[in-house]
C-alpha cells in the first residue's frame, strides 16, 4: 500500500480536493489563503470559495499547487489522516 494520499499517487487521476483537504494542505505549509492563491495566480476570494466548499478547485490547479509547493512529509501524513477521518464519517 502506498504511503501517499490518493491525490498524490504517481499516475493517479487527479481529482479536485475537498475543502478540508485543501485547507489542511495549505495550513500545513504555513501559507495564508492570500499567499496560496498567489502561488497559482488566483484571487484570495476564489481560494476562500474553494476552502469553504462554495466551489470546487479545478483538478489542474490542485495539481499545479502541489507541484509548486512540493508538499512535505507532514503534509502528506495530515492529508492521509483527513481522508481516513472523512471516510469513517461517511460510514456512520
Amino acid at each position: 500500500m502506498s504511503t501517499l494520499p490518493r491525490l498524490m499517487q504517481p499516475g493517479a487521476i487527479v481529482m479536485a480536493p475537498t475543502a478540508i483537504e485543501l485547507r489542511l494542505y495549505r495550513s500545513s505549509l504555513g501559507l495564508s489563503q492570500r499567499t496560496a492563491a498567489q502561488v497559482i495566480h488566483s484571487s484570495e476570494r476564489t481560494w476562500q470559495d474553494w476552502e469553504s466548499g462554495r466551489s470546487p478547485m479545478h483538478p489542474g490547479l490542485w495539481e499545479l499547487f502541489q507541484a509548486k509547493t512540493k508538499g512535505s512529509p507532514i503534509t502528506q501524513h495530515l492529508l492521509e489522516a483527513a481522508t481516513g477521518v472523512l471516510s469513517d464519517m461517511a460510514h456512520m
